[in-house]
């Protein structure tokens, strides 16, 4: 058995999220699948999923990213500084970086952009 027996069951309805627009779907997917397709390179783009507190905007990001292309790779956090501050040259080498329950109109937001 792959998975323990207590672990969630797969629930197709979890891409019902942003499967009513197509092409939103295959791009989504298709950029998390150049995440592991290309180790060597970045996709060159961000995407930001905005909704509620706490409704599992991570789930398949946090999954790939300690996973899949590994914690190297792979930056969360819910520090802005950690991402846009001085002493950010880790986030360089970050291929995925997910900025949690992040507030950007915040004081935080506006000192890492001086």
């Amino acid at each position: 058995m792959p998975y323990p027996p207590n672990a969630p069951k797969y629930n197709p309805e979890f891409f019902n999220l942003f499967l009513e627009d197509k092409q939103l779907t295959i791009y989504i997917l298709n950029w998390l699948a150049f995440l592991v397709q290309n180790p060597d390179k970045k996709p060159g783009t961000a995407i930001i999923m905005r909704s509620f507190s706490r409704c599992g905007k991570n789930i398949l990001t946090d999954f790939i990213g300690e996973h899949i292309i590994g914690r190297e790779n792979f930056l969360s956090t819910t520090r802005l500084e950690d991402v846009m501050g001085r002493f950010n040259a880790a986030v360089r080498v970050k291929k995925l970086i997910i900025l949690n329950e992040c507030d950007m109109t915040g004081k935080e937001w506006h000192g890492a952009n001086n």
